[in-house]
C-alpha cells in the first residue's frame, strides 16, 4: 500500500475480555492491543496479529516505573523494526495473567508436583472464542493462519505450543524459554502429533532452572 504523507503515531489501547470458558475455571481479563504507525488513518487496512500471554510484561508502559526494566518492551521495539522496514505493520496483544496462571498455561493431562492439573484447555477456549473474536470485532484484524501468531516466555511458552499443535488458528508459534519440564506428557507427545504448516520459534538459555 502507499502511506499517507504522515501518518499517526503507533498506540496502545486497552478492552476488557469476558470469559465464556467451561466451569467458569478461566477469568476475563485485560488485553493491552499496540496499534502499529498509521492505524488511524489508514482505515482500510487490515494488520496480521500476535497474541502474547503475560500481558503485563509485554509493553513498556504495562509496569509501573519501579519494574520497567522486567519489561519486555514489545512496543518499542516493533515500532524501531517497522521503521526501518524489517517488520510487517502489525497488532500485537498482551492478554493479562491472572493468581491462576500456573494452571492455565499448563496443558491438560500434566501437573507440577504439588499442583492442580493443567487447564490450558480452557485457557485455549478463552483465547479461541473470547479474546480472539473481541479483538477481531473492536479491531481491524487479518484472521488467516498466516497472519495470526501466539507467544510467550516460560509457562507463556508452553502454552504457546500448545496453542499452536491443538488449534488450526495460529500459522506461527514464539516459544521463549518454554517450561517443558512441567508437561513431560504432552512433551513426549508432539513427536506422534500430525504435521502442519506452521512456524515454531524456540529457545532456551545456559542459565536455565531446570
Amino acid at each position: 500500500y502507499w502511506p499517507a504523507a504522515a501518518v499517526t503515531a503507533p498506540r496502545i489501547a486497552t478492552n476488557y475480555v469476558n470469559s465464556s470458558a467451561p466451569d467458569g475455571r478461566v477469568s476475563g481479563r485485560v488485553a493491552r492491543i499496540y496499534l502499529p504507525r498509521g492505524y488511524d488513518i489508514h482505515t482500510n487496512r487490515y494488520y496480521p496479529v500476535m497474541y502474547f500471554h503475560d500481558g503485563q510484561n509485554v509493553f513498556e508502559d504495562s509496569k509501573s516505573a519501579a519494574t520497567a526494566a522486567n519489561s519486555w518492551q514489545v512496543d518499542r521495539a516493533a515500532t524501531r523494526e517497522i521503521s526501518q522496514g524489517r517488520l510487517r505493520e502489525c497488532i500485537l496483544v498482551g492478554l493479562d495473567n491472572t493468581g491462576s496462571r500456573q494452571f492455565e498455561y499448563n496443558v491438560p493431562g500434566d501437573a507440577y508436583p504439588g499442583q492442580p492439573a493443567g487447564i490450558g484447555d480452557s485457557y485455549l477456549f478463552f483465547l479461541l472464542n473470547n479474546a480472539r473474536p473481541t479483538l477481531d470485532y473492536n479491531f481491524r484484524t487479518l484472521t488467516d493462519p498466516r497472519n495470526t501468531l501466539v507467544g510467550g516466555s516460560s509457562m507463556g511458552g508452553l502454552i504457546s505450543l500448545y496453542a499452536g499443535t491443538a488449534a488450526n488458528v495460529f500459522g506461527g508459534v514464539l516459544a521463549m524459554s518454554p517450561a517443558l519440564t512441567r508437561a513431560t506428557n504432552f512433551t513426549a507427545a508432539l513427536w506422534s502429533r500430525p504435521k502442519r504448516e506452521m512456524r515454531v520459534y524456540l529457545d532456551t538459555g545456559t542459565a536455565e532452572g531446570q
